[in-house]
């Protein structure tokens, strides 16, 4: 019998202020601020190890923190009925167990070290 997923959107809320803080940062905040660095890395060139590369990298591990936090946060389902099956998202963008969080975390690195290549490839030889 498959394992029954979360429905209720209670179930899906962070437990904590922290979580939900966390959640926002990793999930809105931290791609915004991502944006915005790739944008300064473009516009303002100078180097492969400016201030905003340092913000750049900052902001990824900062995000992984985040990502990390709400996992711990949401990692065990609040109804015993309720079961998520492994490897998926509990909804909402929980983190539903460690799969998915080393899921993200890979491709969020992956992603994030190749906008950072091109972002510095285009600021500092290509528009230079």
């Amino acid at each position: 019998m498959a394992p029954a997923t979360r429905s209720s959107s209670a179930d899906l809320t962070p437990s904590t202020p922290g979580a939900l803080i966390a959640r926002v940062f990793w999930f809105m905040a931290g791609p915004l601020l991502l944006a915005v660095t790739v944008y300064g890395i473009v516009t303002h060139g100078g180097g492969w190890s400016t201030r905003w590369d340092v913000a750049f990298g900052v902001i990824v591990v900062l995000m992984l923190l985040a990502r990390w936090l709400e996992h711990r946060a949401a990692s065990t389902p609040r109804d015993e009925d309720a079961a998520v099956p492994e490897g998926t998202s509990a909804g909402g963008g929980a983190a539903a167990d460690p799969v998915a969080l080393r899921r993200y975390c890979l491709w969020l690195l992956g992603v994030a070290v190749g906008m950072w290549v091109v972002a510095n490839v285009l600021g500092n030889h290509l528009l230079a």
